[in-house]
C-alpha cells in the first residue's frame, strides 16, 4: 500500500521525552503518529494534534488502532498532515530555533 511510504510511528521510550528522531520522521513528510509528551505542549510553536502529527495514548490500543486505519482510508488527508508537520518543523524547530530559545531564556533569568 502506498500509505507506508509516508506513515512513520514514533514511540517514546518510559518517561522519556522526544529526541531528534521525531524531529527527523516531521522532516521526512511522512504522518508522523507520536505517543501524548508533556513536552509538546510547553514548547514554543508546538504542534497540534491532526494538524501537523497524530498523538495518541499508547495504553489505548483501540484509539491506535481506529486513527491508524482512519489515516489508512484517508491518504489524502494523511498526506496532507505529514506536509503540515514537514513545514511546522522547518520554520520552527530546527537546531537554531532550538538554541536561541534556550539562550533567550538564560537571557532572560540573568537580566536584573
Amino acid at each position: 500500500s502506498v500509505v507506508w511510504h509516508y506513515l512513520s510511528l514514533k514511540r517514546q521510550r518510559f518517561k522519556w521525552e522526544g529526541d531528534f528522531r521525531l524531529w527527523e520522521a516531521l522532516l521526512s513528510g511522512a504522518l508522523v503518529f507520536v505517543d501524548r509528551m508533556a513536552i509538546l505542549d510547553w514548547m514554543p510553536h508546538s504542534f497540534q494534534h491532526k494538524k501537523h502529527l497524530i498523538m495518541y495514548d499508547p495504553m489505548n490500543q483501540t484509539e491506535f488502532e481506529n486513527l491508524l486505519e482512519y489515516y489508512v482510508e484517508n491518504e489524502a488527508e494523511a498526506e496532507a498532515i505529514g506536509l503540515r508537520g514537514y513545514d511546522h518543523t522547518l520554520a520552527h524547530h530546527m537546531a537554531e530555533d532550538r538554541v536561541s530559545y534556550i539562550l533567550n531564556n538564560i537571557e532572560s533569568k540573568l537580566k536584573l
